[in-house]
C-alpha cells in the first residue's frame, strides 16, 4: 500500500527538464575551464535549462563565475576540507543524491535532495543549499541506494530497481527471514519515494550474466524508461549488441553479456513478469571496445523529457574527441554512422527525437558511465 508522502521523486522521464546538477573532482579545476567545459555540454539543452556544477577549487572562483542568476552553467565552489576523511568527491552524482518535490504548507514548490552523507561531509550540502534557492539538503536514511539502479516510472508511482539492489539486501538469509527481508525493503522503498508499485528487473531465472547478477551493476546502463504512450503503455529502451557495435575481436565475455540484454528484453516484453505493466521495448546500442566487456558505451545511460512537441532523448555521444584519447582507425566512422543510425531509427519508431551531447563520453565510458550518472535532474516542470 502507498504511504502517504509530501514529496515525489523527480520522475525519471515526465516533464520538461529545468534544472541539472553536477559534480566534478578535479581538484585543481580552472574555473574559467570549467565553465567553458560545461557550457559546451549544455550546448544540446535548451536555453531554459540551467545547471550547477560543484567542485573542489584550489583557488578562487571569480565572483563572475559563480552563482548569480544570469548564467546557464552555475559553479559551485566545494572546499576541500569538505570531503568525508578518507573518500574523494565522485563525477558520478546519480550515486551522491536523489532529487524530490514536493509542496510547502504554503502551497509552493520545493526541491529535496537526499545525500549519501558517506560520500561528501553534510556540511558540503549545507553550502550547496545556500547557492540554490529553494533547496532543501536532507541526510539519506536506509536503505542507501545508488541512484544508477533506480528508475522512476509512469506517473511517478512506480519504480524498477536493479536486483542487485534486493540481493544484496537479503545476502546470507534463507526462508522467512529472506521473504522478510524483501518485504522490510519494498516498505522502506515506498515510503522513500511515495510510489505503488516497485518492479525488479533481473530478479528471475532471466538474470545477468555472472550468477544471476544484472548485465551491469547499474540499470541505468541498460534499461530506460522514456515515459508512457497514447494507449499508457510504457516505451521501455534496453540495451542490445549486434556485430556491427563490437569494436574488438569477439569473446565469452561478450557472448554472455550480449545474451543476458537480450533475455533482459524479453523479460520486460512479458506484463506477467511485473504485474500486468505494459512495455513497448525498443532496442539502445551497446558498443563494446574489449574483449573483457568492460569498456562499453551505452546510450541506454541517457536522460528523457517530455513536451508539448513530443519526446526528446538526450543520448551521450560516443564520438572520440574532448578527453577521449587515441583510437584505432575507423572508429570514430563507425561510431557517426551508428549514432546517425540510430537517429532515423527512433524517430521511424514515433519514439521521439534525438539530441547528441557531447561531453567526453568516449572517455568517460572507460570508467563505465556517462551522461545520466553524471547528471541529476533536479527539477523538472510538467509537459
Amino acid at each position: 500500500m502507498k504511504k502517504t508522502t509530501t514529496y515525489h521523486p523527480v520522475c525519471s522521464s515526465g516533464g520538461r527538464i529545468r534544472k541539472l546538477l553536477f559534480f566534478h573532482n578535479a581538484v585543481d579545476s580552472d574555473p574559467c575551464q570549467l565553465q567553458k567545459e560545461y557550457d559546451g555540454l549544455m550546448h544540446a539543452f535548451g536555453p531554459e535549462v540551467e545547471c550547477f556544477v560543484v567542485a573542489p577549487f584550489d583557488r578562487a572562483v571569480p565572483e563572475e563565475n559563480r552563482v548569480t542568476g544570469k548564467k546557464r552553467v552555475h559553479l559551485v565552489p566545494l572546499r576541500t576540507e569538505r570531503f568525508t576523511p578518507g573518500s574523494s568527491i565522485t563525477r558520478w552524482t546519480q550515486d551522491v543524491v536523489h532529487a524530490f518535490s514536493c509542496k510547502t504548507p504554503g502551497g509552493q514548490d520545493q526541491l529535496r535532495l537526499h545525500y549519501n552523507a558517506g560520500r561528501i561531509d553534510p556540511a558540503a550540502f549545507r553550502e550547496l543549499q545556500n547557492h540554490i534557492p529553494g533547496l532543501q539538503c536532507l541526510p539519506m536514511n536506509e536503505p542507501r541506494i545508488n541512484g544508477g539502479n533506480i528508475l522512476i516510472g509512469g506517473t511517478g508511482d512506480f519504480l524498477m530497481a536493479g536486483a542487485d539492489l534486493l540481493n544484496w539486501y537479503r545476502r546470507g538469509l534463507t526462508g522467512a527471514a529472506r521473504s522478510a527481508a524483501r518485504i522490510k525493503l519494498e516498505n522502506q522503498l515506498r515510503d522513500k519515494f511515495g510510489v505503488m508499485r516497485i518492479y525488479w528487473v533481473n530478479a528471475t531465472e532471466a538474470s545477468g550474466r555472472l550468477n544471476g547478477r544484472q548485465p551491469f551493476f547499474h540499470i541505468d546502463m541498460y534499461v530506460s524508461l522514456a515515459g508512457q504512450t497514447d494507449d499508457n503503455t510504457e516505451l521501455v529502451f534496453v540495451g542490445e549488441i549486434r556485430n556491427e557495435y563490437v569494436f574488438c575481436n569477439h569473446s565469452p565475455e561478450i557472448a554472455q553479456l550480449k545474451e543476458a540484454l537480450d533475455r533482459t528484453a524479453r523479460w520486460m516484453e512479458n506484463p506477467r513478469n511485473h504485474h500486468g505493466l505494459k512495455c513497448r521495448v525498443l532496442r539502445l546500442p551497446v558498443l563494446v571496445f574489449n574483449e573483457q566487456a568492460d569498456h562499453y558505451g551505452c546510450y541506454n545511460n541517457c536522460l528523457v523529457e517530455q513536451t508539448p512537441g513530443g519526446r526528446i532523448l538526450y543520448l551521450p555521444d560516443f564520438m572520440p574527441g574532448l578527453n577521449g584519447g587515441k583510437t584505432a582507425n575507423g572508429t570514430a566512422q563507425r561510431i557517426a554512422a551508428i549514432q546517425e543510425q540510430l537517429r532515423w531509427k527512433i524517430l521511424k519508431w514515433n519514439a521521439g527525437s534525438v539530441r547528441f551531447v557531447s561531453g567526453g563520453f568516449f572517455g568517460l565510458s572507460r570508467k563505465m558511465g556517462s551522461l545520466r550518472c553524471m547528471a541529476k535532474v533536479i527539477q523538472r516542470t510538467g509537459a
